[in-house]
Order: C-alpha cells, then sequence, then structure tokens
C-alpha cells in the first residue's frame, strides 16, 4: 500500500502523469488489498441476487447518522445512461459486478460498467482529481477510505439509505459505527474481519513435543480470549516447538513475518494488551506507550532472543507457505486465511485459536471493505441500487463459499455454516465482540503504514536490535504524520 506524500494537493497534472489508468482485462487475482488471500477462479453468475435494500425494512442506524436529511427520490427515467463502478480486478469483484448487470433487465436504459482497478488506493485518487471517477467505488477501510471521505469523494448515504429502504441495522454494529462520522454515514460495509486476531496451530506438532492443545475455554471479560492461551502460553509453546539441527532450523514455533501486515497486526496485539495504537479521537500515536511497547518487544523477543520465528531469509516473498509445509507450530492468523488452510493442508491436522491473551482479553483490528455512491455521481438513486445488489447478504454468501471474506451482515456472522464450523466458529466469536474501527483523524493511513513498516522490517528480520529507540523513533515519525493536515484532492 502507498501513502500520500506531505500535504500536497492532487490535480489533474500532478496524478494524471504518476499512474497509468486503464481497463486492463479481469484475471484472477489476490483478494482485496486489506484482506489479501488468494480465491478461487471466477465463478460465472447464474441469476440475480436478491438485494437486501428491497428485501429487508428499514433499520435505524445504532451510530450517530443523521435522520434530519431529505429523503432521496428515484424518479424513474427513460433517459439512457452508464452507472460505472470502478474497483480492484479480483475474481471477487468480477461476481459482484456480474450481479449488478442484472440491473439492466429491470432498467434497459442503463448500463452498469465495471472498470478494473489493478491497485486501487493509487488510480482511485488519479481518477478524482482527473474527473473521471464514475458513480461508485469500492474502498478500504484500513487504506484510502478515511482520506476519500475527507476530501468529500464519498455521498452522504443517509438519505439514500432511508429513501431505498435498506437495511442498516442489520450490519454488524462495529461496521456501522465505522462507516459513520460527523453524523453521517459514507457507503456500504460489505465485508470484513477482525484483522490478524487469531492463530493457526499444527496440531500434530503440539503433540509430538508434548504441548497440550489448548481448551476453547473462554473467558468472560468484554473481549474474550482463552483462559489457557496468553501471551505466555503462546512463548513457552513456541520455545519446544523450535527445532534445530546444528544451525539450521527444522521448523519454527512461531511465524509472524510473511503471514501478515505487520502494521495491522500491531493494532490488535496492542489492543489486548489493554491499549490502542491510537488515542480515541485519532490524534495521537501510542505506539510508544506501554502497552505499546510490551507488545513490539514481545514479537521482537520471539525473533532475537528465543529464536523461535523465522526471519525474512527463512520465509521470502513468494516462496513456500512454511505453515502448509508442516515447518511452523503457531502462526498468525485471520479468517480470510481458513478457506486457503482448507484446501492446501493435506498432511496434518490443524484448528483455528483466537490470538493470545492479555490485559485487554484478545481484540482485533475490525476491518472492512465498502462500496461508496460518489458525490460527483449523476445518478445517485440507480447507483446505490447497484451498489445493494453488490452488497447483499446472498452476493456475501456467494463470495465467502468462493473462499472471500464474510460479510459484513450480522445473519452471515451468524450462520449455522459459520457457527457449526470450528474453524470460522472461533474467528465470528472475535469478530463479534472486537473493538470497533479506529483510523487517523487525518485520514493518511497509508503514510502511517509505511513509516511502521519500515521501522518494522529491520525489527523482525533481526537487522536491528535498538528496540526502545526504534519504538521512540517511530513513534515521533508516526505522530508528525498525524500532525498533517487532510489530503486535499481536487481537479486543476
Amino acid at each position: 500500500m502507498d501513502g500520500t506524500k506531505d500535504s500536497k494537493v492532487f490535480t489533474r497534472r500532478s496524478l494524471l502523469g504518476a499512474t497509468l489508468l486503464g481497463t486492463a482485462s479481469v484475471a484472477a487475482g489476490g483478494l482485496l488489498a486489506a484482506c489479501a488471500s488468494a480465491p478461487p477462479p471466477a465463478a460465472t453468475p447464474a441469476s440475480p441476487v436478491k438485494s437486501a435494500a428491497t428485501a429487508a425494512p428499514v433499520v435505524a442506524p445504532t451510530s450517530a447518522a443523521s435522520t434530519s436529511a431529505p429523503a432521496a427520490t428515484a424518479a424513474p427515467s427513460t433517459e439512457k445512461f452508464t452507472i460505472k463502478v470502478s474497483s480492484a480486478n479480483s475474481t471477487t469483484e468480477v461476481f459482484r459486478v456480474g450481479l449488478a448487470k442484472a440491473y439492466t433487465k429491470d432498467h434497459p436504459n442503463i448500463t452498469v460498467e465495471f472498470d478494473p482497478l489493478t491497485d486501487v488506493g493509487q488510480q482511485q485518487p488519479v481518477m478524482v482529481a482527473g474527473g473521471t471517477a464514475g458513480d461508485v467505488f469500492q474502498g478500504y477501510s484500513v487504506n484510502q477510505y478515511k482520506m476519500m471521505q475527507l476530501a468529500g469523494v464519498y455521498a452522504d448515504h443517509t438519505a439514500l439509505i432511508r429513501a431505498h429502504n435498506f437495511d442498516f441495522g442489520g450490519l454488524l454494529k462495529q461496521a456501522q459505527d465505522g462507516i459513520t462520522s460527523q453524523g453521517k454515514i459514507w457507503g456500504i460495509p460489505y465485508e470484513d474481519h477482525a484483522g490478524y486476531s487469531s492463530t493457526f496451530i499444527n496440531k500434530n506438532l503440539f503433540d509430538k513435543a508434548g504441548i497440550a492443545i489448548p481448551k476453547l475455554d473462554w473467558t468472560s471479560e468484554p473481549h474474550p480470549g482463552l483462559k489457557n492461551w496468553t501471551f505466555d502460553d503462546l512463548q513457552q509453546a513456541a520455545i519446544p516447538l523450535t527445532k534445530r539441527d546444528g544451525g539450521k532450523t527444522l521448523q519454527w514455533g512461531y511465524q509472524l513475518i510473511g503471514a501478515a501486515n505487520t502494521w495491522t497486526f500491531f493494532w490488535c496485539a496492542i489492543r489486548s494488551m489493554g491499549n490502542n495504537y491510537l488515542s480515541d479521537d485519532g490524534t495521537k500515536s501510542q505506539v510508544a506507550s506501554p502497552e505499546g511497547r510490551a507488545a513490539i518487544k514481545y514479537y521482537v523477543d520471539l525473533h532475537q532472543k528465543y529464536k523461535v520465528a523465522p526471519l525474512s531469509a527463512d520465509s521470502p516473498s513468494g516462496g513456500p507457505n512454511l505453515f502448509a509445509s508442516g515447518r511452523i507450530g503457531i502462526a498468525v492468523g485471520a479468517s480470510f486465511k481458513i478457506i486457503d488452510l482448507k484446501q492446501t493442508v493435506k498432511d496434518f491436522e490443524w484448528m483455528t485459536l483466537p490470538g493470545p491473551r492479555g490485559k485487554g482479553g484478545n481484540d482485533g483490528g475490525f476491518e472492512f471493505n465498502s462500496y461508496h455512491v460518489l458525490a460527483s455521481s449523476k445518478h445517485p438513486d440507480d447507483a446505490f441500487e447497484v451498489l445493494t445488489l453488490m452488497s447483499s447478504v446472498d452476493a456475501c454468501r456467494k463470495v465467502r463459499e468462493m473462499g472471500g471474506n464474510n460479510g459484513s451482515w450480522k445473519a452471515l456472522w451468524e450462520d449455522p455454516a459459520i457457527i457449526n464450523d470450528p474453524n470460522f466458529s472461533v474467528v465470528a466469536k472475535t469478530v463479534m465482540t472486537t473493538s470497533g474501527l479506529l483510523l487517523p483523524a487525518n485520514g493518511r493511513c497509508n503514510e502511517l503504514a509505511d513509516v511502521a513498516h519500515q521501522l518494522f522490517d529491520p525489527l523482525y528480520s533481526g537487522g536491528r536490535t535498538d528496540v526502545d529507540q526504534a519504538i521512540t523513533e517511530m513513534n515521533t515519525k508516526l505522530q508528525a504524520i498525524l500532525d498533517k493536515p487532510p489530503v486535499a484532492l481536487t481537479a486543476g
């Protein structure tokens, strides 16, 4: 993910030359930026999916969304026009837009056009600045969503939700709250997860090392974890799970590098330690707080002190999946990895556990992907109807079956297919109880991630040992970004 630089204003002149736009051929790529597991080949939709917007009554938002805005109207029209949807060039997005194209069956004067983007975060600002943005954008909560919202790119969806009888209250509360700010709703979340708040364990390696497999005996705190799966428990298991022969490591007790975005991973770790990576208002960095230092130093120790985790050289990009090949005892996990493991792990038994429990229980970093009608759309009512087709309960269920993330609907996380699955049921409990989305107040999410990774990477590759100084340096640099104004996106 690439962050914006300084406080420059993005203009037509500065951006159109920086990024190549176009409609690349559709290919089966990885899943969305915030959730990078690779789905299977695209399925061809057999029939239109019924929209939640027409299937359920409107429910008042549980967040502070405005109720005073005038209701939108959706007058029938014979005018011929196009609804342009710009989203990732991935299998699941191709499927969703395929459903949206069914809108033309009832509206023959309207064409739904898919504009596949190879890099949503880079290309969307260019399109805004160039006046080619269209009608609907896909958004990633931990990437460009807040920047776009602050720049006025998204329409206020509050009146659209009411006018189209959309069941906003059927979404998870964290999704409702995350998409709402300044008393307005800025889009529709359609799939989510609780970040890297889970772990996967190799049961065969646990048995072979004589380590008791943690029981699913949950605590009753607000963010429940397992009674016998604390940070201490994980460390004590990782040490004997690590096996060496002379100077060569044959298997590792724990894996972080190569399995997660370490920046968003630490949102979960710091929360589980009892704090947040940002102040509640999103203006102050807290990675140098006692809890932030404890979380970072804990995982650095697994790599540098105890040497139970592979370094970057042991897990190169594009290299073999160390967990799937049976060489990892415990790996950081997320819900979107489960389908992949079910398909790739054939030689041993594995299971999903929540992340280790700390003073804050086992807390996550709630993330969602979303669709947004743009403020510049000339046909917001039709654009919203198209959006609801792509984000309906049935569409989300089908994407889950394809190997994508679960939807943002409460019903999908309470679905027997999830609750009765021993792996998905664990992550479902965390999703339903995780703290909500917390983003920088100025929307400079990508800049924070870039700076954090510049300092995380040498810590977890073993190239830097002055951990306290690195944390202090990181905190100072993050705060400098938080002190900047929001990014401006203008056509010029």
